[in-house]
């Protein structure tokens, strides 16, 4: 959806005297109110139905129902992992077929071995620390591009291999090159990341296979899995909602860059925690003002496109190419 997006450099200028700033002198303060109004523009998902087009196509692979302990995996499913940028499902397809899309809750009463006789997929409950997972127990090695993360520490939580329980394992970071963890690792629970990183982590097995490269913003690395029924038409398509991420370079994107929307969410933001009532009512009704501004300039892109069989929400009849939800259990 194009909603005229700009750069926080741009945003900057635009949003710092609302906030009660000067541009760029107060930048850290102004780029924090500029990840503010994008926040707030994420989290309408529910009544704006914004930044769901984020759009991948996935292989399926095998991922074991149990942990990998000392034994053969026997139930496993074929499915695939949302990337970093997307938290959810909005529709998927394999090839031309469009796939009814399943919540977690189906799974509770279905049982996790289920199979249809239709095209589907359903989002697994719980968040998973890696993209792939692993085949056999091995020890884990770690890749630092940048040397500047030389010394910051990685922590992560383990079934390690012939130990009973879940261990709490570290690593020490060494810039442009690997750490390996002295004890092999059987399931990894959770992987907790050193803030304010200059380059990409990958994580490894032994043997050189990925399972993960995290970006310098990921912290506590959760992400969503996806099953898919019935797996042998291909590979699967999806359509996702965005990610929120703060954004802090110049160059980097701010999705909606509506002036007038940015000036009035600035003096909402300035206003809206204050102690003066006639400053709260003041933000109340700038923050009006921007969603008037931002429900207008979409509706401008959605034109006369109109979605067969939705039901109102905040944008009553239209909607946008590629919009519509598959069936939900």
């Amino acid at each position: 959806m194009n909603l005229n997006p700009t750069s926080v450099a741009a945003a900057g200028v635009t949003m710092a005297p609302g906030l009660g700033y000067e541009w760029p002198t107060n930048r850290r303060e102004v780029v924090a109110g500029v990840n503010d109004f994008r926040n707030s523009l994420f989290n309408k998902y529910s009544s704006r139905k914004l930044f769901d087009t984020t759009f991948h196509c996935f292989i399926p692979q095998l991922f074991p129902l149990e942990c990998v302990q000392n034994r053969c995996v026997k139930n496993c499913y074929w499915g695939f992992t949302l990337p970093a940028d997307t938290s959810g499902v909005v529709t998927a397809w394999q090839g031309a077929a469009p796939l009814k899309v399943h919540s977690r809750w189906r799974e509770s009463h279905n049982g996790r071995l289920a199979l249809e006789t239709g095209l589907s997929v359903t989002q697994l409950p719980g968040t998973f620390p890696t993209e792939r997972v692993m085949r056999a127990p091995s020890e884990i090695k770690i890749f630092a591009e940048s040397n500047q993360d030389t010394g910051k520490r990685v922590f992560m939580e383990a079934r390690v291999f012939g130990k009973d329980g879940i261990r709490k394992l570290s690593f020490d970071l060494e810039g442009d090159g690997w750490v390996v963890s002295i004890v092999p690792v059987c399931e990894i629970i959770s992987v907790t990341l050193p803030a304010g990183r200059c380059g990409h982590l990958t994580l490894c097995t032994a043997d050189g296979t990925e399972l993960s490269v995290y970006a310098p913003w990921e912290t506590v690395p959760a992400y969503q899995r996806v099953k898919l029924n019935n797996p042998c038409n291909g590979n699967a398509f999806i359509q996702g909602t965005k990610r929120f991420v703060p954004v802090w370079f110049d160059e980097d994107v701010v999705e909606i860059g509506d002036e007038l929307a940015m000036k009035d969410m600035a003096v909402f933001l300035r206003f809206n925690r204050s102690r003066d009532r006639a400053e709260r009512l003041l933000a109340a009704e700038m923050e009006i003002s921007a969603w008037k501004n931002l429900d207008g300039l979409v509706a401008r892109y959605m034109a006369s496109a109109k979605q067969d069989g939705r039901k109102k929400t905040g944008y009553p009849s239209k909607s946008l190419p590629g919009y519509g939800r598959s069936h939900r259990a």
